[in-house]
């Protein structure tokens, strides 16, 4: 739990600077439904349209509400970005 606690931070905290969303994408099947959330929101934040397809392709595998919510606002987020 402490692990994924530190991983969230580290996420949040660099999901902003990395620009890219290889990085990531990969952690939105990490088993803590919070870590699922937060590399969500933080595809959501890089307003990269190459985040999208990924969002939208792992919505209706995604078992958590919270992550479901989450991808849900990503998407709508991106969808502003105009890229």
């Amino acid at each position: 739990m402490r692990f994924d606690r530190e991983l969230c931070r580290l996420i949040a905290n660099a999901g902003l600077s990395l620009g890219e969303t290889t990085e990531l994408v990969p952690l939105r099947d990490h088993g803590s439904r919070d870590v699922r959330a937060t590399v969500v929101r933080a595809l959501g934040s890089l307003c990269s349209s190459v985040a999208l397809g990924p969002l939208e392709a792992h919505y209706p595998a995604e078992r958590s509400l919270q992550v479901k919510y989450a991808i849900t606002a990503a998407v709508q987020a991106l969808g502003q970005c105009g890229n």
